[in-house]
């Protein structure tokens, strides 16, 4: 997590009563971050149940199970220790956070709105 340079309102009133503001900065544009690590966003998939990829309330974004299926490949499948190796396990993790930034990025237009991300919950 990066700090935010704070800058203090300047006028006649004493410091302590000054309204404090912080000023974010970008530095790294999440999606160019992405590229730079050799990661690809898949395109978003329809669910494959009756339920719906996200739900928006308000400025939050709900996202339902998403599955680890590669920009360009199939679905990835199986038990890790049985079907799949530890890496391969590993590898099926990334692709499954890669789906969620995808469907996020479909709603929200851009990464770089996220200003947080509270609970991510995953099983592999």
């Amino acid at each position: 997590m990066h700090r935010f340079p704070l800058r203090a309102l300047t006028g006649t009133t004493p410091f302590h009563l000054k309204k404090v503001y912080a000023v974010s900065r970008r530095m790294v544009h999440v999606e160019a971050k992405i590229a730079e690590l050799g990661f690809k966003l898949p395109a978003v998939n329809s669910p494959k149940g009756n339920y719906a990829l996200f739900t928006r309330t308000g400025n939050l974004l709900f996202t339902a199970g998403h599955l680890p299926q590669p920009a360009d490949g199939p679905l990835i499948t199986g038990k890790v220790g049985k079907d799949l190796d530890v890496d391969a396990g590993y590898e099926a993790a990334q692709y499954t956070a890669l789906s969620l930034l995808a469907t996020l990025k479909e709603e929200l237009g851009d990464l770089d709105k996220i200003e947080k991300i509270v609970k991510v919950v995953g099983f592999v």
